[in-house]
């Protein structure tokens, strides 16, 4: 089956409990990904579901207050931080997040490697009480994946089933318990 890396991350979040997409901008590059995955799109988080996977999409000029409203919501739930890129041509989130907390992180940058590194950073929220973080420009949000049907169900343990395990999961249990799966 083959899908846009833009449709299947917003597939993805669909699977792990996100319900809406939250933004401080009224318009963004993914709306047409966000409305095929079945995902509201609104402004800043208001009545939300106490199971629900929060997900802000944010743009380069609002990371920053993005992610503050974010952090409201730590421990409660787990967060997806999607930063729509300017351009496919930064490969290190170094840029963006150096003064920002993230469990984990990580720029789309190539279709070859988005499914595996879209389940990893999901996976990440599972490990980790704090938001990952996703960056992806329109260049590689439009572009098409492979993906096999039965790997479009794949869910992991949303903030409903308590699969957080702690604040400061390093990295490498991360890749351990990738590695286990």
């Amino acid at each position: 089956m083959s899908v846009t890396v833009g449709d299947f991350l917003f597939q993805r979040l669909a699977a792990v409990g996100v319900q809406r997409v939250h933004t401080r901008s009224s318009s963004t590059i993914f709306l047409g990904s966000i409305q095929r995955s079945n995902l509201d799109f609104s402004g800043q988080p208001s009545l939300i579901s106490p199971t629900e996977t929060l997900c802000f999409l944010a743009s380069s000029s609002d990371l920053l207050a993005c992610y503050s409203d974010a952090v409201r919501f730590l421990g409660s739930r787990p967060i997806v931080i999607i930063h729509e890129l300017d351009s496919a041509q930064f490969t290190s989130t170094t840029t963006y997040t150096s003064t920002l907390d993230f469990a984990a992180s990580t720029i789309l940058n190539s279709p070859m490697t988005a499914v595996s590194q879209i389940d990893r950073m999901l996976r990440a929220l599972t490990y980790a009480s704090k938001p990952v973080y996703i960056g992806l420009s329109l260049a590689v949000a439009g572009q098409t994946v492979s993906v096999p049907t039965l790997q479009m169900g794949w869910s992991a343990p949303t903030s409903g089933s308590s699969g957080m395990k702690g604040d400061n999961a390093s990295s490498e249990e991360i890749e351990a318990a990738e590695a286990g799966q």
